[in-house]
């Protein structure tokens, strides 16, 4: 487990530019996912995946929350920095590729080094950390696969619900096919896994399907609305298992919700490794009075990651207030959680402002959505199924995207 920076930063498209004149005829490495955890008494744990695209170009992707994207130059020093390539070797590897010195590709590759150990300790963010090379908007960067699948694998709300909803009856995949699902994920090169739904703590096997991400080496976080976390056994598997980042949603002011933090927090300062606990609350006619109070409250329980939306656009000036009055309190403000009405943020609601539209196409391809039968959709209120990953091929499910 590891704990992370808040959000999904996609920043860039180069890095050496320099060697693009210089480079050797060569093949690229070859294409795939590689992945470093670092070790259990590193004072900031953190984890890094790779992913080789055909043509040579990368993803670096740090705590599932930055992505860097590489030229071919930029991927090779990557996959030497995740598989802890001494220097030497490197050096002589890279200059059999690439026109350059010894001494050159051991600099460069201690420069990047040293630029990734920037953000990993918050000293820098993606975009400080590589603010001399050059940037490209995400929605530009062709990719071979999005970079999250939220998992809907289970549309049950509650235990014992007397008026479930037509969604709450859908079909859902037994425990093998999930974990299969989800390995399948991984040979297509997705690196981060969020259990949602419905309410995925009341899937019995969650535990397992949280195994298997940590088997595989994605990162897996799950939404909830606080529903069993509060029960230390119950939360200890979890996160035995291997549970990364915790997001919770909460739409109402219940003990249940508070018992859920006051959990979460408690074994986050006593693990080795942290997780990364953040909280949604979605602004209603119901709660829109209470928000200070509920932001006050929830500051003084040591959560320091939060998310605001609406599910009106009415109350867009009272998102606009409680984001301010959560600046005041410092939490690390996040837009983009896989929650519902999450299009209904304070980004997206000033771009319309002020007459621009967010784009889709980024997003949408930066995350896929499957619901509790496998069938995959680009976002979880679309209508248009792009197929399932048992039983369609990778390529022709993308190609729809």
């Amino acid at each position: 487990m590891f704990a992370t920076a808040q959000g999904m930063i996609v920043i860039m498209d180069s890095f050496l530019n320099k060697f693009k004149s210089q480079s050797k005829s060569s093949e690229p490495l070859p294409p795939g996912m590689h992945h470093f955890r670092s070790a259990h008494d590193d004072p900031i744990p953190y984890r890094l995946h790779l992913r080789l695209e055909k043509d040579g170009h990368g993803l670096l992707i740090l705590n599932a929350s930055t992505i860097l994207h590489l030229n071919p130059t930029a991927a090779e020093y990557a996959y030497h920095l995740i598989h802890q390539t001494p220097d030497d070797q490197v050096a002589e590897q890279i200059t059999q590729r690439y026109r350059v010195s010894k001494q050159q590709a051991v600099d460069d590759m201690r420069d990047m080094r040293q630029r990734i150990n920037e953000i990993i300790l918050g000293k820098a963010s993606g975009v400080d950390a590589f603010l001399n090379f050059d940037h490209q908007s995400p929605d530009s960067i062709a990719l071979s696969a999005p970079y999250r699948l939220d998992c809907a694998v289970t549309y049950r709300m509650q235990e014992n619900n007397r008026n479930p909803s037509p969604e709450e009856g859908k079909a859902e995949l037994g425990t093998n096919d999930w974990k299969l699902m989800l390995d399948m994920a991984w040979q297509a090169g997705i690196p981060h896994i969020i259990f949602t739904g419905g309410e995925p703590t009341l899937r019995e096997d969650l535990p397992n399907l949280i195994r298997q991400c940590e088997h595989n080496g994605q990162v897996a976080g799950m939404v909830t609305a606080g529903i069993k976390l509060g029960t230390t056994r119950y939360l200890s598997r979890l996160l035995q298992a291997g549970l990364d980042q915790v997001f919770i949603l909460m739409q109402t002011d219940d003990s249940q919700i508070w018992d859920a933090i006051t959990s979460l927090l408690y074994w986050s300062e006593i693990l080795t490794h942290e997780i990364m606990i953040a909280v949604h609350i979605t602004l209603s006619k119901y709660n829109v009075t209470r928000i200070r109070a509920l932001l006050n409250r929830l500051a003084e329980t040591g959560v320091h990651n939060l998310s605001l939306s609406v599910d009106d656009k009415a109350l867009a000036e009272d998102l606009f207030s409680a984001r301010e009055r959560a600046d005041d309190l410092h939490f690390n403000l996040v837009w983009n959680l896989p929650v519902p009405y999450a299009q209904l943020n304070a980004v997206a609601l000033e771009l319309e402002a002020a007459g621009e539209v967010a784009q889709r196409s980024g997003p949408a391809r930066a995350s896929l959505y499957v619901q509790p039968d496998g069938t995959l959709h680009t976002e979880k209120r679309s209508k248009h199924i792009l197929g399932n990953l048992l039983s369609d091929p990778w390529h022709a499910i993308w190609s729809f995207t």
